[in-house]
């Protein structure tokens, strides 16, 4: 058995078990041919440590009793509906363990969870699932295989009995249109398409879901004076950053680690807004804190390179496949080198050093007696946005055909700043043009985002083709730059076209 792979799957959530066996006439109807079906009963049992580590870093780990024989296996949920790859780790074992808490059965998979940054766990059940499964293997027009599943599930979750059915579709062969087939099949029975796993949907369902897990929203008043809203805007992305802690170290789903970054970046925003109200003891915090999102940052730019090359690689010719493929190995070995920094990092005492301090540092702002009960949260912060959003503009302004990328950035970066703020007024004034100017600023921030990822990737191929003596290499550093060219021009049209309508 493989240790360890990506299985490829989109699910979708119908509203009762029932529905599901219209199943097979909805394939025929999307132009899949079924095969002759089955029907499988599995009992599964989800594991989890006492501070639910392994929910926090989105992995569940699960104990299947199938035919004669018991299968232990790590599962990653997707987090967003365009990724269809989840990381499964499976281990056949003797038996389950006789006693809880227990060290996770399987030795590869217990190997993998210390590496990770779980340590030694010790893990106990945390829900029951039996499991009614029919599935028919099925082919398209040009002969690609799927397996399609239904699901009808019963979970048992302290106490709460519930009940629930699903559809995957699970691709076989390697170049399956997994999203389009799973889009249509949406359209045409109404069952929205989820992301979360069966353990999420039965926690959710019983209302078990650990706290960390749960969205933190900071709840501020437009009258709130600014250092009571400033410890609500930090706790709540304090919260958020520590929700993706774990899934940024275990690297099991990358959107965890953008996740990590993003609330970096919404933590220092709301420093940079409150910094002349809050007291001196958080500056050293986001010192440490920049080591945190440079490892990451780090981590995320292959991440982002690696995606664009895959992309890019079958348009090239034939004769530059391998060494593409080799290129994108080679990558793929340095982007594992930098994850691992970032896992030190994360599960050093330096880091759990600055978690204790800075929860100390959230308490005493709690307490803190606000000097400034005159000035309310609009005021503050509108008056900060304005200055804000008057740097962005002139930066946009500033842009055209010729301006280096480092310009293109730079209004990037004063655009993100300025949206954060808007963000901030959002939370406490509900505004339909506040909700307007966002959103055409997430889309410009957006396509200013792309042309900044293609920027990084045309600088990363030329230090991959100077620093290599192969002609092949260059050759392909060289073919790769042509197609990363053309991304660059369309990119920076569009940008220039949104920044001709000026900043909101």
């Amino acid at each position: 058995m493989t240790p360890a792979l990506v299985e490829r799957e989109v699910k979708l959530a119908a509203p009762t078990a029932s529905r599901l066996l219209s199943l097979p006439d909805r394939l025929r109807e999307l132009g899949l041919q079924p095969g002759p079906g089955r029907v499988r009963q599995f009992h599964d049992l989800y594991l989890d440590t006492p501070d639910r580590w392994l929910a926090r870093a989105g992995l569940g780990f699960r104990l299947r009793r199938g035919h004669r024989r018991w299968v232990a296996a790590l599962k990653s949920s997707a987090r967003s509906p365009d990724r269809v790859e989840r990381f499964q780790m499976e281990e056949a074992i003797p038996s389950p363990p006789r006693a809880w808490p227990s060290p996770a059965p399987g030795r590869r998979l217990r190997a993998w969870l210390r590496a990770a940054g779980a340590g030694d766990a010790r893990l106990s059940p945390v829900a029951e699932l039996k499991v009614r499964r029919a599935e028919w293997p099925c082919r398209d027009d040009d002969n690609r295989r799927y397996l399609v599943c239904a699901d009808s599930v019963l979970a048992v979750v302290g106490g709460h009995r519930v009940r629930f059915a699903e559809a995957e579709i699970e691709a076989v062969s390697p170049a399956v249109p997994l999203r389009r087939i799973a889009r249509r099949l949406s359209r045409e029975t109404g069952w929205p398409i989820v992301t979360a796993s069966k353990l999420e949907r039965a926690l959710a369902a019983a209302d078990a879901l650990p706290a960390l897990l749960k969205p933190a929203r900071p709840e501020v008043r437009p009258d709130d004076p600014p250092v009571r809203a400033a410890a609500a805007f930090l706790e709540a992305y304090w919260r958020q950053y520590l929700r993706n802690v774990p899934g940024a170290g275990a690297g099991a789903d990358p959107e965890y680690l953008h996740d990590l970054r993003v609330a970096i970046r919404r933590l220092r925003a709301a420093y940079a807004a409150f910094r002349p109200r809050l007291p001196p003891r958080f500056r050293p915090l986001f010192c440490d804190l920049r080591r945190v999102a440079r490892a990451a940052g780090a981590v995320r730019d292959l991440d982002v390179a690696i995606e664009q090359l895959a992309d890019v690689a079958p348009k090239l010719r034939r004769p530059h496949h391998r060494a593409a493929a080799r290129l994108i190995g080679e990558l793929w070995a340095a982007r594992a080198r930098r994850h691992a920094r970032l896992r030190r990092l994360l599960a050093g005492v330096d880091h759990r050093q600055l978690v204790r301090r800075f929860e100390r540092a959230l308490l005493f702002l709690r307490r803190a007696d606000d000097n400034t009960a005159d000035e309310t949260l609009i005021t503050y912060l509108t008056a900060v946005a304005t200055s804000a959003g008057r740097k962005a503009s002139k930066a946009v302004a500033r842009l055209h055909k010729r301006s280096p990328d480092v310009e293109f950035h730079s209004a990037r970066i004063r655009c993100k700043k300025y949206r954060y703020l808007l963000e901030f007024l959002a939370a406490a004034v509900d505004r339909r043009s506040l909700r307007k100017d966002l959103a055409r600023l997430v889309r410009l921030q957006d396509t200013f985002g792309q042309l900044q990822d293609a920027a990084v990737l045309r600088r990363l191929l030329e230090d991959l083709g100077a620093g290599t003596r192969s002609r092949r290499r260059r050759a392909l550093t060289v073919a790769f730059g042509r197609r990363v060219e053309r991304r660059i021009r369309r990119a920076r049209r569009k940008a220039l076209k949104l920044a001709a309508l000026g900043v909101p």
